[in-house]
């Protein structure tokens, strides 16, 4: 249903419709019946829900209510989410539950912030019809429901003390408690049904009921098995007609012919006269109304009002005949801009839905198409970036107009007549003007300005005013729109002057001293100056004016007030308790405008006309910034010519590159290079992600490269066709600007703009980096002339042009006096700069970032070890390396908030879960290979990703889906594999998950009921609670394997426990006071990190002991997961026993549990530090990657026989000659002698071989009879004194790494044939998971595994049918190839007792050769039996054995110990014997027909 978390719902039985709050996407949804699984579900409220509790529906006109705790509002809108209001924001403090009741025209809402309440008012949001309507003796009121036949109201008290439900009239009397006691623990939600009431309990996760009269009869609805299975019910509704009654009033349903003959909103309002149950007489019936704003300040229930038709509004001109708000409030805040209609006397505030909003300082309002304008600044990891933006007045057609050469903008003012913006820098100190789209740029202002800071404009007079707050000479200024006519008005009693405004009517000036902390005002020409108001006023900031008020903000108070602008009385506090209030912008949308010189055909001039005193003036740009590239032929007079380029929005630099003639340039406001061939065609964007604002760019024509700079610091380079990204430079102390290649002296220069302007020159990989030229101003268009061997740039402050030589010496300018210079024309493996000899040095190769070049000195070597964070559309890597930049976004597409990010260091392979296509994709570094792996439905069965970590060893995929509350595996070639935990079936609801590979151990959280932590074997076996009965569930988790510590987040604390359970707090971040809360965790090297997304920053601390807290990133925003990526070279993965294996998780499992330790006894140690099994070391097949088992093997030379137990080399002259030369005796054992040994001819034996050979024959006919003898007698006793056996549970191994015990296998029949020549070792099968083509019969297709086997059920029952997805169940029952030990090898090792104690098996890497057959069923009955047959499958191997010799060995020795202890068959004990298929055959396992007799 993809319901993520609903914590409010309620539902219109006429439309047969359910509506319902997802607190984790912050929506409202609904959906129509029959059942959100069939239709699905349709988003109505998609923005600027915060914490939304309570939600109701007014089933008569379709409207939806809802309460915010965090914005503290109760707002409307239409079913579809059109037209949404704000009701009340005055006076709440934490709204939770709402109810409605249309008959009356009232809602009812409970609060229960610091001074708790239950109120009710008029769902027209009348604020006169708001009132307390329980206030005394409550404490935490929670749900709250009505019953529209008795006209009671009833809620829930969630005091813990004191739990209780009450209920009181419509009228506020008769207020009585209907259920207290023991029965409630926390009481939630509330409803009725005839005379019951129903409720949802909080503590006891379960939903009860009682009569609502006394309340008696208490009874559990939900609970118990049923409420205890992963469910928290919160809301809750009876869905039925009687709790919706049809209208029943006189006349026609409101609202239903024509929306009540409303534009907009039809509100029900409360009825008129005395009420129903007080005199007799009915309530008028509910009116309606279209609510928005009103006309004056006095609230008319009678005049009809325009809403804002949409959250936050839409607001159209009032030219164009469109309804609206005609006086505002433009506010600007740091994050956001918001509009407050004066034409309602609740002056809500509502926030415009822009993007990227971070740092909004000044805002103005073009009144003529209805725009509004603001400068930001944004400040990101040290990083300062600046524009001027604009949008429609509803926050739509957002656009950038300016973005580049901005310091600090932070005054701002459209001219509405000439169709002008201008504004102050108080970075670069000037005052610049450009076109409302940001063209036709203009630096009017840049001397004797020290922080110019608020600017207002008079279009009508021609003047612009702006106030200054320099530390030495704090003054306010005028002069005309030209930049002419400059004269200072007020330069004494002035400290911080911030905002001005004007008064166009009495022609005088208002600012604000938020270091005087007073307003003032004086006539235009600087006379009249007067204070109006100095009371109060901590820090004021911005200031406006309409009609006879003054505005102002101020940051200490968090108000917005108003006051007289001549008396400073009515003093008025318009919105209060808002922080970060900035500048803010009165405006009435029907003012007259006013008219100039430039208010026709922009005054015919071509960029811009600037009214000044004397009339309009014409005056040229700084440059054509326009769409178009233009080509200008310096031999032909074919000059000016426009390139056909299409896409082109700000064309800043241009290089040409001569090898492919292809002409680069940047997009400003694209943000993004290009590039394409001279006559248009071929048209790429090369650089296109990531690229904040290109400001230069030059091309290394004989390597192929692109170099380009960035204002934030950086200079990168990539080839010519964007590929092999690095970044070169990354110093936020530094403004790299212009850049300039000299490609065959190997030399790049670039202009720096920071507090001490400079020309740079540094190698092409930008080492060597020295001052190349000092005292100079903003420096431009940096062009290298190769035949003088000159460098000129373009001084923009000077005016002039200057060059130096390509050494640093004779600097000269070059022309002086200019108007405008801008930029400078002059008729890329890394180049490097020549000896002092005059010789060239051999090129350079260069890697992508964070690539670090191989010892060849041409290979680039991917990082090994960094960390990954996501933010919502982009990935980044983290790693600190010498000469690096930290901190580089990868260029991968298709993001969409990612929640959850793993790598794969095998393939050099990125995976993340994304929340909004709800997949799991994985891409390289590059952005190639990209795939969807998981897709977000499969077989009609639908997924939500929600946490992945990829098992590199084996190449599978671990992921979490919360909506079938499971955890699956996924090879990473999409495949699917199969379900490890949870299931359709299951109460787990796993969440975040953490792998130890290296230990074959998964830790995952569990959200329950209880909530807990969770550990098991990677096929969800041996599972046991590693951390139970937590508060709530972790917001994040990790583990390392190298301690084997779990670490989980509970929002502001860091926990830490061991494999035992062991926990503590690691770090508590809520003693710090930190707002924020911990949603990722990850461990690389000595560090814990964590993001948290609020505070914007990630942070680390030393994992073993929870100090040395350091932030790592900041100011980024919206972190969503992170992840770290652990060093493990390619030789720790391919020697890894699960290397290149596909088979279940529970064989990788019990495998990597020996991985760690050094080579056993019972072990061959290759070379390269490898354990594998002696039988297969000298066998003629390399096991070893470094293929030591067999170049070392003295079987290798003439007369030579290798002793595999203790690695021995002895002649073979001295076989079977009655003396043990090799150490343990492999030199005598019987199959040697019979000439069983692989490599030894049977002749090299000698005479005393085959003299042994007839007695030896003997021998072994007289036991096999012996055996055979006693296995029949031990039937026909077990059989006789049992009659029936039950089967005996599989022994249960101990801790998390031990294996399960697994299938029986049936032995081959006794006329099996055999492949002629060695004998090739047998195989079992390892895995139960289906192959393709694999028969229904066969072990691999059988059913899912029935995990029973965990408590205490026998691991030979079958299982279900099967499960939703994937196909393939994970599940298999435990291998009993996977783990088992001998303790008594000597047994089968010919009474030698120096057999050593074997280690556990390794999985072979499958090199055409089948794996080692099963040593025994799980179906043995016996512990002393269980213990005998853990003989290793390759014992036989390992001891020189023919396999035949193993398994008549094993059998007879099994049927003997079964008759000795009388609880076995002897066709029982066979089949529990070291059995195998051969190659190519697979026999159907043959069940145990009886178990140990008792």
């Amino acid at each position: 249903m993809n319901i993520h978390d609903a914590a409010a719902v309620d539902f219109n039985f006429a439309r047969r419709e359910v509506c319902w709050i997802d607190i984790f996407l912050g929506e409202i949804k609904c959906s129509n019946l029959p059942g959100p699984s069939r239709v699905r579900p349709r988003r109505v409220i998609t923005e600027w829900l915060i914490n939304p509790d309570g939600l109701a529906i007014d089933w008569i006109t379709g409207k939806l209510y809802w309460t915010d705790s965090d914005t503290k509002r109760i707002e409307v809108a239409n079913r579809t989410g059109g037209n949404r209001r704000v009701l009340f924001y005055d006076r709440l403090d934490r709204p939770r539950a709402i109810a409605l009741l249309p008959s009356e025209g009232l809602l009812f809402w409970t609060d229960w912030g610091e001074i708790p309440k239950i109120e009710r008012a008029g769902m027209d949001g009348d604020l006169s019809t708001r009132s307390v309507f329980v206030r005394d003796d409550i404490h935490w009121p929670n749900g709250i429901t009505i019953d529209y036949e008795t006209k009671m109201v009833y809620w829930t008290e969630a005091k813990k003390e004191r739990p209780q439900i009450s209920a009181q009239r419509y009228d506020g009397t008769g207020r009585r408690v209907v259920m207290e006691g023991a029965e409630l623990k926390h009481p939630f939600s509330v409803t009725l049904f005839r005379d019951r009431l129903y409720w949802t309990d909080w503590h006891t996760r379960s939903i009860h009921s009682c009569k609502k009269r006394n309340g008696g009869d208490v009874r559990t609805v939900l609970g118990g098995e049923r409420g205890g299975r992963g469910v928290q019910p919160l809301d809750v509704h009876v869905f039925t007609a009687s709790r919706q009654p049809a209208w029943d009033g006189p006349g026609p349903v409101p609202c239903a012919d024509n929306n009540g003959g409303c534009s907009h909103l039809c509100l029900l309002s409360p009825g008129r006269g005395v009420p129903a149950d007080r005199g007799g007489g009915r309530p008028r019936p509910a009116r309606t109304l279209v609510l928005v704003s009103y006309r004056s300040e006095t609230h008319q229930r009678d005049t009809l009002r325009r809403p804002f038709r949409r959250y936050p509004s839409v607001l159209t001109s009032p030219r164009g005949g469109a309804a609206g708000p005609e006086r505002l409030i433009i506010l600007a805040r740091r994050t956001d801009l918001r509009l407050i209609s004066l034409d309602t006397p609740d002056h809500t505030d509502i926030m415009l839905p822009l993007k990227g909003v971070k740092q909004a300082v000044a805002v103005d309002y073009d009144p003529i198409e209805d725009q509004l304008y603001w400068t930001d600044e944004e400040v990101a990891n040290g990083r300062v970036t600046q524009r001027i933006q604009r949008s429609r007045l509803d926050g739509t057609d957002q656009e950038t107009v300016v973005v580049s050469e901005l310091h600090n903008p932070d005054g701002v003012a459209v001219d509405w007549i000439a169709r002008n913006i201008h504004w102050t820098d108080t970075g670069s100190n000037r005052i610049e003007v450009s076109r409302l789209d940001g063209t036709a740029r203009k630096v009017l202002i840049s001397e004797d300005l020290d922080e110019p800071r608020a600017i207002a404009v008079d279009p009508v007079a021609g003047y612009m005013y702006w106030s200054d707050w320099s530390d030495v000479r704090p003054k306010i200024e005028r002069s005309a729109l030209d930049g002419s006519r400059r004269h200072i008005l007020f330069d004494t009693d002035l400290k911080w002057p911030n905002g001005i405004a004007l008064d166009f009517q009495l022609r005088t000036l208002y600012w604000c001293d938020a270091g005087k902390d007073r307003i003032e005002t004086a006539n235009m020409d600087g006379s009249g100056r007067r204070v109006v108001l100095n009371n109060k006023l901590p820090h004021l900031f911005g200031i406006s004016l309409l009609d006879n008020f003054v505005y102002w903000t101020d940051w200490t108070s968090r108000t917005i007030e108003r006051a007289h602008k001549m008396t400073g009385d009515e003093r008025e506090v318009i919105v209060e308790h808002l922080p970060d209030l900035m500048g803010l912008k009165v405006v009435s949308r029907t003012a007259p405008t006013g008219t100039n010189g430039c208010w026709q055909h922009n005054g015919n001039c071509s960029h811009l006309c600037l009214n000044t005193p004397d009339g309009p003036s014409c005056y040229c740009p700084i440059g054509d910034q326009s769409k178009s590239i233009r080509r200008i032929s310096l031999e032909t007079p074919q000059n000016d010519v426009i390139i056909p380029l299409s896409g082109i929005s700000d064309a800043g630099f241009l290089d040409f590159n001569m090898r492919d003639e292809r002409i680069y340039w940047t997009d400003m406001k694209n943000k993004s290079i290009s590039r394409a061939f001279t006559n248009g065609s071929g048209l790429q964007k090369i650089i296109q992600l990531d690229t904040e604002f290109p400001e230069g760019m030059a091309v290394d024509w004989l390597a192929g490269n692109i170099y380009w700079s960035e204002a934030l610091g950086r200079i990168e380079v990539a080839r010519v066709d964007g590929s092999s990204r690095r970044v070169l430079l990354w110093d936020n102390s530094r403004s790299p600007r212009s850049i300039a290649v000299d490609a065959s002296a190997g030399y790049l220069f670039w202009a720096d703009w920071s507090a001490v302007s400079s020309l740079y020159r540094s190698r092409l990989d930008c080492t060597a980096t020295e001052q190349f030229v000092t005292s100079v101003n903003r420096c431009d268009g940096l062009t290298v002339d190769h035949d003088s061997g000159r460098l000129f740039w373009v001084d923009i402050d000077s005016r002039r042009i200057e060059s130096v030589q390509l050494t640093g010496d004779g600097r000269r300018v070059v022309l002086a006096g200019l108007k405008q210079p801008y930029t400078l024309a002059v008729v890329l493996c890394f180049a490097s700069p020549l000896t002092a000899d005059g010789q060239r040095p051999p090129h350079r190769c260069g890697c992508r970032s964070h690539y670090q070049l191989a010892a060849d000195g041409r290979r680039c070597l991917p990082p090994a070890e960094f960390l990954l964070f996501a933010q919502r559309s982009r990935v980044h890597r983290y790693m600190t390396l010498p000469g690096e930049a930290p901190d580089i976004t990868l260029p991968i597409t298709h993001l969409r908030n990612p929640r959850a990010l793993s790598f794969d260091p095998r393939n050099q392979h990125l995976y993340w879960a994304d929340a909004k296509t709800e997949t799991i994709r994985r891409a390289r570094d590059d952005n190639t290979a990209q795939v969807i792996l998981v897709h977000s439905s499969s077989n009609a069965v639908r997924h939500r990703p929600f946490d992945i970590q990829v098992e590199p060893y084996s190449g599978v995929l671990f992921w979490s889906c919360a909506e079938q509350n499971t955890i699956n595996v996924t090879r990473l070639n999409g495949s699917q594999v199969g379900v490890v935990v949870g299931g359709p079936d299951s109460a787990d609801r796993p969440r975040h998950l953490a792998l130890m590979a290296e230990h074959g151990l998964m830790v995952w959280a569990n959200q329950g009921p209880p909530a807990r932590i969770e550990l098991c074997r990677l096929d969800g076996s041996r599972r046991r609670p590693l951390v139970a009965d937590l508060e709530r569930p972790p917001s994040a988790l990790t583990a390392d394997p190298d301690t084997q510590l779990v670490y989980w987040a509970d929002l502001q604390k860091v926990w830490v426990t061991d494999l035992n359970g062991s926990a503590r707090v690691l770090v508590d971040r809520s003693q710090q006071k930190v707002e924020g809360a911990v949603r990722g965790l990850a461990v690389l090297g000595p560090h814990l990190y964590w993001v948290d997304p609020k505070q914007q920053l990630i942070e680390r601390v030393d994992k073993h002991t929870g100090e040395q807290l350091s932030t790592v990133v900041s100011r980024t925003e919206g972190l969503t997961a992170i992840a770290a990526v652990a060093n493990r070279t390619r030789q720790m993965i391919v020697s890894h026993p699960c290397y290149g294996v596909t088979a279940s998780p529970s064989v990788r499992a019990a495998l990597t549990s020996t991985t760690a330790s050094a080579c056993t006894g019972a072990q061959f140690a290759c070379n390269n530090g490898q354990c594998i099994e002696r039988g297969l070391a000298c066998d003629g097949v390399p096991q070893c990657d470094d293929r030591s088992d067999e170049t070392a093997c003295c079987g290798a030379e003439p007369n030579q026989f290798f002793c595999h137990r203790s690695q021995q080399c002895v002649p073979l002259r001295q076989l079977c000659d009655g003396v043990h030369h090799c150490q343990l005796g492999e030199d005598e054992l019987t199959a040697v002698c019979a000439g069983g040994v692989s490599g030894v001819p049977a002749d090299s034996l000698g005479g005393r071989a085959g003299r042994s050979q007839h007695s030896l024959l003997v021998i072994l006919a007289v036991f096999a009879v012996t055996a055979l003898a006693v296995s029949a007698f031990v039937l026909w006793w077990c059989r006789c004194r049992s009659g029936k056996a039950e089967p005996i549970e599989a022994a249960a191994g101990g801790g998390p790494m031990a294996p399960a015990a697994g299938p029986s296998v049936r032995p081959r029949p006794a006329g099996a044939s055999r492949r002629s020549g060695r004998p090739r070792r047998e195989s079992v099968q390892l895995s139960v998971l289906s192959r393709p083509g694999a028969p229904a019969s066969s072990p691999v297709s059988s059913a899912p595994y029935d995990r029973a086997h965990v408590t205490g059920a026998s691991s030979s029952s079958s299982g279900s049918a099967g499960t939703r997805y994937p196909l393939e169940p994970l599940n298999p029952p435990p291998s009993p190839a996977t783990g088992l030990h001998s303790a008594a090898a000597s047994t089968a090792a010919a009474g030698s007792s120096h057999a050593p104690t074997l280690g556990s098996y390794r999985y072979y890497k499958l090199r055409n050769r089948p794996p080692p057959p099963t040593p025994c069923s799980t179906d043995v009955c016996d512990s002393g039996l269980r213990h005998l047959l853990r003989v290793p499958v390759r014992l036989g191997a390992r001891l020189g054995l023919r396999v035949g010799h193993v398994r008549r060995g094993a059998a007879a020795a099994a049927a003997a110990t079964a008759a000795q202890r009388g609880c076995q068959t002897a066709g029982q004990a066979r089949d529990t014997a070291i059995t195998a298929t051969g190659p190519g055959r697979r026999r159907r396992r043959r069940p145990p027909s009886a178990t140990c007799c008792s």
